[in-house]
Parts: C-alpha cells; sequence; structure tokens
C-alpha cells in the first residue's frame, strides 16, 4: 500500500464539512476491515440534518485487550473549494507535491497512518491499535466530541496526523469564537435622527477590542516561550456585515470574534472582558446586543517529558513544539489519553487554493508511524522501514 496513491483515492472525495461524508467513510470501512481490523461506522448529529460518520478501526492485540496501546487519529472533512483553483478532488502530483483538497488538511495524514497500520495487519500485536477518522472538525469538531462517548476507546496514547512538518508537537491553543449582532432601526438617511444606527457601535466596540487586543500581545508568559509564534494570547474580528443600501441607516450589524489563549490562561476570563465592552459599545449607541458563543476548544498541552513525546523527537530528530491553531486533540486529551500532533504537510498550506503536501513527507510520515506502532503496540524494539517488524 503506497501512501501518495492511497491519499489521491481519499481527495477525490467530496468530503467538504457541509456535504454528508458517508460514500469516504464507507471506503475507509472497506480499507480497515482489509486490514483486519474490527470496524464502527459511528453517526454523529451535527445539528444539519446531514448524515455523517465516524470511522474507527480496532486492531486487537493478543488476549483480546480494548485498553492502552496507540491510537492514530484524523478528520475527514475538508474546507470548501472551487473547481477552478489547483487543489480540488482531482488530485495530482506536480514535481514531487500532492495537489488537492485536504492533501495536507489532512487527508494525506489519514492516509500514512492506514499505510503505517497495514504492515501490522499480520503482525501479533501486544497491545491495541487504533485508527480513529472523523467528521465535522473544520466546524466544530462534532465527530471527535462524538468519539468520546464511544464505549472501550482507551488507548495509552494519541497522534492526530494534523500537518506539522513532520515535526511533533505537544501544545496548541485554545480557541473561542462567536458571532455577535447588534439591533438599531433602520430609516431613510435623509434623517438619520428617526432611525438607530447599529454599524456606529458595533464600530466603536471594534476599535475598544483592539485596545484589549494591544493589551493580550503585551502579557508573555515564561512558561510557553519557545512553544507558541506569537507566544500570547489573539483576538480577531473575521467578519463585519452591516446595512442594505448606501442611503438607509443600518438597523443590523454583525461581526464574528474569535480568541486564541495559551495553556494556563483562562479564555472565560478574557472572552467576559471582550463582552463586556461589546456591551458598553452597544450602550451607548442604544441598540440592542446579543453574543453568541458557537464554539470552546480547550489548550492542549502534554508534558515535554512523556514517553510518546520523546519519541517522536527521536524519530523525527526534531524538538516538540506548539501551535497557535486548534486541533481535536484537546478531545483526546480530556478523556485522560496523552495526545501529540504530528502529521506530514504544512498548516500554511493548508484551507489554501493551491493546497498540497510533499510526497516525501507522506512517505516518511507512514515509516514513523509505523515505528511508533512498533514502539507502542509490539515492544520496545525499533521498527526498520525497509525490512519491517
Amino acid at each position: 500500500m503506497d501512501a501518495v496513491s492511497l491519499a489521491k483515492a481519499l481527495i477525490a472525495y467530496n468530503s467538504v464539512s457541509s456535504e454528508s461524508n458517508l460514500p469516504l467513510a464507507a471506503h475507509l470501512a472497506k480499507l480497515l476491515e482489509e486490514l483486519g481490523m474490527v470496524v464502527t461506522r459511528q453517526d454523529v448529529d451535527d445539528g444539519s440534518g446531514v448524515r455523517k460518520q465516524n470511522v474507527v478501526g480496532y486492531l486487537p492485540p493478543k488476549g483480546g485487550t480494548r485498553s492502552g496501546g496507540l491510537m492514530l487519529a484524523g478528520h475527514m472533512d475538508t474546507v470548501p473549494f472551487s473547481m477552478d483553483q489547483k487543489a480540488t478532488i482531482r488530485p495530482r502530483v506536480d514535481r514531487g507535491r500532492l495537489f488537492g483538497r485536504g492533501a495536507c488538511d489532512m487527508k494525506g495524514g489519514i492516509a500514512a497512518s492506514i499505510v503505517a497500520a497495514s504492515r501490522f495487519s499480520n503482525t501479533p500485536l501486544d497491545r491495541p491499535l487504533w485508527l480513529a477518522f472523523t467528521c465535522n472538525e473544520e466546524t466544530g469538531m462534532h465527530g471527535a466530541r462524538a468519539l468520546a462517548s464511544l464505549r472501550g476507546l482507551s488507548p495509552d496514547h494519541a497522534v492526530v496526523a494534523e500537518p506539522t512538518e513532520l515535526r511533533p508537537v505537544r501544545a496548541h491553543k485554545a480557541y473561542w469564537g462567536a458571532r455577535v449582532e447588534l439591533r438599531g432601526t433602520p430609516c431613510h438617511s435623509s434623517d438619520p435622527r428617526k432611525g438607530v444606527n447599529a454599524l456606529k457601535p458595533a464600530v466603536r466596540a471594534l476599535s475598544d477590542l483592539e485596545v484589549l487586543e494591544d493589551e493580550l500581545s503585551k502579557v508573555v508568559p515564561r512558561d510557553t516561550e519557545g512553544l507558541f509564534v506569537p507566544n500570547h494570547a489573539t483576538l480577531n474580528v473575521g467578519r463585519l456585515e452591516a446595512g442594505t443600501a448606501r442611503n438607509v441607516v443600518p438597523g443590523f450589524a454583525s461581526f464574528t470574534l474569535e480568541l486564541r489563549t495559551l495553556p494556563g490562561q483562562d479564555p472565560g476570563t478574557l472572552f467576559t472582558r471582550a463582552e463586556s465592552i461589546i456591551r458598553k459599545a452597544a450602550n451607548a449607541g442604544k441598540v440592542q446586543v446579543s453574543v453568541h458563543l458557537e464554539q470552546k476548544d480547550a489548550a492542549l498541552l502534554t508534558p515535554a517529558d512523556d514517553v510518546l513525546v520523546r519519541y517522536l523527537e527521536v524519530m523525527s530528530a526534531q524538538p516538540a513544539g506548539g501551535v497557535s491553531f486548534a486541533t481535536e486533540g484537546h478531545i483526546y486529551a480530556a478523556m485522560g489519553i496523552p495526545t501529540v500532533i504530528f502529521g506530514p504537510g504544512s498548516i500554511g498550506r493548508a484551507h489554501r487554493a493551491d493546497e498540497f503536501v510533499p510526497t516525501r513527507d507522506l512517505h516518511r510520515a507512514a515509516d514513523i508511524l509505523a515505528a511508533t506502532i512498533q514502539r507502542f503496540c509490539v515492544g520496545a524494539t525499533e521498527y526498520h522501514p525497509r525490512f519491517g517488524p
């Protein structure tokens, strides 16, 4: 089984988060069954009415225990794309780079995980091997949250194959995302006194939030130095919408707000401060305001001396670090599973019109993940990619 060919086959499925992923889930379930795994297809309700599934494969060890061992995890869904861009569901290899939607985020990581597992389909295991592929990571991590309720899933460690340029990542920031709506009274702009402008207090709130953003940038904890770039909490307003026409006083305005905080910081406290700023501006502008907190993802911080962290540092010849983007890793950590993020490709290439993953990264990821399976599911003997376990 070849990681590049398998990644191409997975990319060919349209698994944008808004679409059903059942065809891709069926394909992955068949692959895992062919490896001798016991497969569970778990239905996930994300509130959209569209059918979604997680796919979980379990390779039993000698004795049949379900506790311990290793889980390799990833998400099947992707962000949207258009067929006129370079990265679509028609994958192609060009000068050592595999282009396609999800090539690095993260069907390449899933392919490397399956290829690594395939090398042990006929090897007696001492501890179980799990492969867990989820839906809806890009739009709320509904799949991973559902996976947490799956009975019997209790590995000792987990690797999430998100794109990290094959560097082990033991930490990521928390992520809180919200939508803010302000309502005034629209009227003809020839006499603005007859209406209540909802855009003006929104702009005032954004200006005041910028002061908070600047304050956050000056709080640089020493205990996370070297883990994050930037090594401080960040605040971002991603979208602003208001008004209906140039000659109408806008009676409605909305904007999105996201907050990313470091491990050890309380995102709830900082979010409350941001909400207070917004409500103060709304009150001054005499408009109604509602703040909808739509996503809450905790930070991840796996100890530096964890055995999986140390092992992947040796195998990758890179020190473990941290990333500012959120992953499903924090959900597995909350289940009591020490988790490391490690996979092929760069997050800088994710979500782009020319998304790609270097083909050499796919092969190397498969080799390192196979070595990790050997270490955590078979024994301490090193795995040699050329000769097998």
